[in-house]
């Protein structure tokens, strides 16, 4: 959860004093976890989620490295898919961030909780299948750089 005290500004815009920007490089293992009920979503060396695409319903698992782009699905997915949704496997809630579209191939994007560089941030992420944009809040992008 953010708190007050998490923000790199002060009211007004200011950097708070000390502040230090992080860069999150490729390879890094993300925490990562629902962002509505708070479970982890990695189960061994993936990040899972509940998919559907039409009328098929099955499982993804994501490298939980940063940048790193390997997948798993137990339901055939060519590559340009776009996802229908994307739900936690825990409380199966849609992680679909409506306020979010891919800046790349404008697709729908989920939102994960992911905790790095002792830092808990919002990553929001593609769901079109070999589009590999992710991307953070504003607020967020004060705080830590991804390295491309």
């Amino acid at each position: 959860m953010c708190r007050s005290d998490d923000h790199p500004r002060k009211p007004g815009g200011e950097k708070r004093p000390g502040h230090r920007l992080h860069v999150l490089r490729t390879g890094t293992y993300l925490h990562t976890y629902c962002p509505l009920c708070d479970a982890n979503l990695i189960q061994g060396d993936w990040i899972v989620f509940e998919i559907q695409a039409g009328d098929r319903i099955g499982e993804l698992r994501l490298s939980p490295r940063f940048n790193v782009f390997d997948k798993e699905s137990t339901i055939p997915l060519a590559a340009g898919t776009e996802l229908d949704d994307m739900r936690c496997p825990r409380c199966h809630e849609s992680m679909i961030n409506p306020r979010v579209i891919c800046e790349r191939c404008r697709s729908k994007t989920v939102r994960i909780r992911i905790a790095a560089v002792h830092l808990d941030i919002h990553l929001n992420v593609c769901v079109r299948l070999g589009c590999f944009w992710h991307g953070l809040s504003q607020r967020d992008r004060a705080r830590l750089i991804l390295e491309e």
